[in-house]
């Protein structure tokens, strides 16, 4: 049954991406310096506005697509999109919820198409086991090691030749109360990030895993919870602490990268439960002394490993990693640069672009990698890119107050 939903899933959202396409085309210029937006405000409503104003074209676009997604989840699930909303929402932050009003406002969407919006990945884990096939890494800068390590991902998505048209950077500059800034990377009308990196140098990417006996359960969305912890913390050891600590439990089974500006790195494995029981599972792995961390789609510390499933996608990714990185002496900017855009096949054990490689080529509908992030918390500063990493030019993104947006860099 599970094999079905996702092809459901899969098919719907090429559908509903395609019959947006030739609007996308025509109406709106896809370069990366088109989709940062810089946001500035005196509260969370003013910022919802102004995000809503700034991508209304790319949130009318997929919150429409949405309709047809929240079709198939209320087949399923029997249960329509306004009522989990309903369910979820005591877990969200006051001011998360403001903000969505005040995108929707902006965008001319419903308030509850922007809730759903921002819950996109967890819906899917829900339907379909998994959404995102990312592949992550934190690796030390040994070439310049002034600069410290380094937190590297892609972004992997089904029906990502779309979806990738709806991808943003953001911006968001502090206002009163609110927190660090952050610079982070997610979907024209999510307020969350999938990735992120805050003004102190916390750096934090997530993965999705598949579910082998993980129930699910409600609770803050990833993309929120990213959000949330860049807001409010600054070291890798407080990230790492409010994660598993955290009351309002994430929906689902992820893994946390977590990088800081003192080179400290930790991943978090979190499931929201297991079958009869109400326990949140967590672990923590520590990376401080490591030259390097890869993470996939699969838990892998031995205490949460049987909790997941491990497809041989995940698993190869995984693989390909753990061959490119070493093979490299030295490691700078570049070679993370190049480590996103590598079609290594370590089943193959050639170059050979699909959907086993760290640059995933999946055959559509299936996962495909749809940009880059690369976060450099001593600077701090992003690097990314939005598309293929073996087909698109990468940016830098400062927090500095003009000419925060540079390149595209060789």
């Amino acid at each position: 049954m599970r094999k079905l939903e996702t092809a459901f899933l899969s098919a719907i959202l090429i559908i509903a991406g395609v019959s947006y396409l030739s609007y996308w085309w025509i109406e709106t210029d896809v370069t990366p310096q088109n989709r940062v937006v810089d946001l500035w405000g005196i509260d969370p409503f003013s910022i919802g506005l102004q995000y809503g104003l700034s991508c209304k074209n790319e949130i009318q676009g997929i919150c429409s697509g949405l309709t047809l997604v929240d079709g198939l989840f209320k087949l399923i699930t029997n249960l329509a999109s306004i009522h989990f909303t309903f369910i979820m929402q005591p877990f969200v932050p006051k001011e998360y919820l403001i903000e969505m009003c005040g995108v929707a406002l902006g965008a001319g969407v419903t308030y509850n198409q922007i809730f759903f919006l921002n819950y996109m990945a967890d819906y899917m884990q829900i339907l379909s086991e998994s959404a995102m096939s990312c592949s992550q890494f934190i690796l030390i800068n040994n070439t310049l090691p002034i600069y410290g390590p380094m937190f590297g991902r892609t972004l992997d998505y089904p029906g990502d030749v779309v979806l990738d048209r709806y991808q943003v950077i953001i911006r968001l500059n502090d206002y009163p109360g609110s927190g660090h800034s952050i610079i982070g990377h997610t979907i024209a009308g999510m307020i969350g990030y999938l990735t992120g990196i805050n003004e102190e140098g916390l750096t934090i990417g997530v993965s999705q895993i598949n579910p082998h006996k993980i129930d699910i359960g409600p609770g803050m969305s990833c993309v929120l919870a990213i959000r949330d912890i860049l807001q409010h913390n600054e070291t890798t050891e407080q990230a790492a602490k409010t994660f598993g600590d955290y009351e309002r439990h994430t929906v689902g089974a992820w893994c946390f990268a977590i990088l800081d500006g003192n080179g400290s790195a930790a991943v978090v494995e979190l499931a929201h439960k297991i079958p009869d029981t109400q326990e949140v599972f967590n672990n923590t792995i520590k990376g401080d002394d490591l030259p390097f961390m890869v993470i996939t789609n699969h838990f892998i510390s031995p205490e949460m490993y049987p909790l997941s499933a491990h497809s041989q996608q995940s698993e190869a990714r995984f693989d390909a990693l753990l061959h490119e990185i070493p093979k490299i002496p030295y490691h700078d900017l570049s070679s993370a640069i190049n480590l996103l855009k590598s079609h290594y096949d370590p089943i193959l054990k050639c170059n050979n672009p699909g959907h086993r490689t760290v640059c995933n080529h999946g055959i559509q509908p299936y996962h495909g990698t749809m940009g880059g992030f690369i976060g450099v918390p001593k600077t701090p500063m992003a690097v990314f890119c939005l598309g293929r990493p073996c087909e698109s030019d990468f940016y830098i993104m400062t927090f500095e107050p003009i000419n925060y947006l540079i390149g595209p860099i060789t």
